[in-house]
């Protein structure tokens, strides 16, 4: 038996991730591109993420018919299923719009369902203990339910509208999608050992097991190496002034170093991946992930945890964040090499965010592999490197701010992330101190229902010893993102608590 950590998982248990789309298995949600499982024998697995969506072209008269009546969703009892709520918001180049209709109610949605991952070998016996998870209801929590995220919801998106309320153009496009979330494992000590006989998992699911349906995960199992499971994260000061602090227009810098389980670096000191190695997912990135576009929008009620932004972030002074953020961020803002998430004008402290690596090289690479203007697919190989800088503000005041980035690794089946910040001084030697303060719509309790494996940094990001809303969250979740009005805190965890009636009624 391995050691037990505080949260009930002991060394030798790995968490698995299984995503399904129109009935593949493919960790980008892609159907065009399945993919097998690849795992290391040895770790006990438990699991830790499940998604089953369907999705199909559809219109908005047509609504969610396409994936009600054919698809990987078809099967379940759709009966009580009822719109729920819409949205809309600007898209990602700030001129056409979104909107999206939700829907919720049906039978699938709401009841009571398990599932089952089977272990089987190239003949279909059974070869090993089978992986369950109790999904529980839709609007009771009970002790025995194993997923702290639980979300069975439908929506119909449409997008490339021409004006808020008009979709009329040709150029909308809509897409019905069904999803059976369910994240963070709160029974891990059930966890089992996948055998090397198995070639494949098959997942049965209570709700439409009845009709035959049997979704299938192909096995590969490699051989262990010198880097295993698990993601750390680190950040290293570089250089730091002799005199103890920064001045406005001095540069800081700092190092990432990310790490398994074990302590093992996953990179060699100066590197990261390059945004190809990690988006089209070589051994080279080591499972780690960086931006992408899995999901339209970017909406997170949905797959918000498989877009992996690895973002980096400088929040300050601390004893000046009293509010939320609201600095307007355009579609100009993001050619920026640092985005302004809060300015001292608009908000009284400063907030810069970076993604990793920077716009200039995702942007370009993206764009590049569709053929389109702008692009560059030389920039899909550009190296990246381990130390991130920020300039400090001419505006920015003295005090204590904060550095801190976020990170997410999916490698051999084990979903995992993590994250990291650090104290810098601006303007002064004299720290200053963060101060929790009254956030309309959020209830400061956090801590008593995020405990154990249900702790926020279990759940959220994974910054240790935050289990309330920090200067770490207000570095990021501002209300100023034009193409995510549902960023800023507030609306992010009032959306995250209701998306399920566990936790009272909806709130738009």
């Amino acid at each position: 038996m391995g050691v037990s950590d505080a949260l009930g998982v002991t060394s030798h248990d790995v968490g698995l991730g299984l995503y399904f789309i129109n009935g593949v298995h493919s960790p980008d949600l892609d159907p065009t591109q399945p993919r097998a499982l690849h795992l290391i024998d040895g770790p006990r697995r438990f699991l830790q993420e499940l998604y089953i969506v369907s999705r199909a072209p559809t219109t908005p008269e047509r609504g969610l018919s396409p994936i009600m009546q054919e698809g990987d969703l078809a099967a379940v009892d759709w009966q009580g299923v009822h719109v729920d709520g819409e949205d809309w918001r600007l898209d990602f180049d700030g001129v056409h719009w979104i909107h999206q209709v939700y829907y919720r109610g049906a039978r699938w949605m709401v009841e009571a369902s398990s599932l089952a991952v089977i272990p089987r070998n190239d003949r279909g016996d059974i070869v090993g203990p089978v992986l369950s998870m109790n999904a529980g209801r839709d609007d009771v929590w009970r002790r025995r339910d194993e997923a702290f995220e639980r979300r069975f919801v439908a929506r119909v998106v449409t997008s490339g509208c021409k004006a808020k309320d008009d979709c009329s153009n040709a150029e909308a496009t809509s897409a019905a999608e069904g999803l059976v979330q369910l994240r963070g494992a709160l029974s891990p000590h059930r966890a089992a050992r996948i055998p090397s006989a198995a070639t494949e998992l098959t997942l049965t699911w209570s709700a439409d097991a009845g009709h035959g349906v049997v979704r299938r995960v192909p096995l590969v199992h490699d051989a262990p190496g010198p880097i295993g499971y698990g993601l750390r994260a680190a950040l290293e000061e570089l250089a730091p002034p002799a005199r103890g602090y920064y001045l406005p227009k001095e540069r800081l810098s700092a190092r990432v170093r990310y790490t398994d389980a074990a302590g093992t670096p996953l990179f060699p000191q100066g590197t990261l991946p390059t945004y190809g190695d990690a988006l089209f997912r070589a051994p080279a990135a080591q499972g780690l992930r960086y931006l992408g576009f899995n999901d339209v929008p970017i909406l997170y009620w949905a797959h918000k945890a498989l877009q992996a932004d690895m973002e980096i972030s400088l929040v300050g002074p601390l004893d000046r964040m009293t509010r939320i953020g609201t600095t307007p961020i355009t579609p100009a803002s993001l050619a920026l090499s640092q985005i302004p998430a809060a300015d001292v004008e608009h908000d009284g402290y400063t907030g810069l965010v970076q993604i990793v690596p920077p716009t200039n090289v995702v942007f370009p690479c993206l764009l590049g592999l569709q053929g389109a203007p702008g692009g560059d697919p030389s920039k899909c190989s550009t190296p990246v490197s381990d130390v991130i800088g920020f300039d400090v503000p001419e505006e920015a005041l003295p005090g204590t701010y904060s550095l801190q980035i976020k990170a997410r690794r999916e490698w051999q089946g084990e979903p995992v992330h993590a994250a990291a910040s650090i104290r810098i001084q601006i303007g002064t030697q004299m720290p200053s101190q963060f101060a929790p303060f009254p956030i309309p719509g959020v209830d400061a309790r956090c801590g008593n229902c995020h405990a154990g494996r249900a702790a926020i940094p279990v759940v959220g990001h994974g910054f240790e010893g935050l289990n309330a809303v920090g200067p770490e969250c207000l570095s990021c979740h501002t209300r100023g993102y034009y193409f995510e009005p549902d960023a800023d805190i507030v609306t992010r965890l009032q959306i995250i608590h209701s998306r399920s009636h566990r936790l009272g009624p909806p709130v738009w």
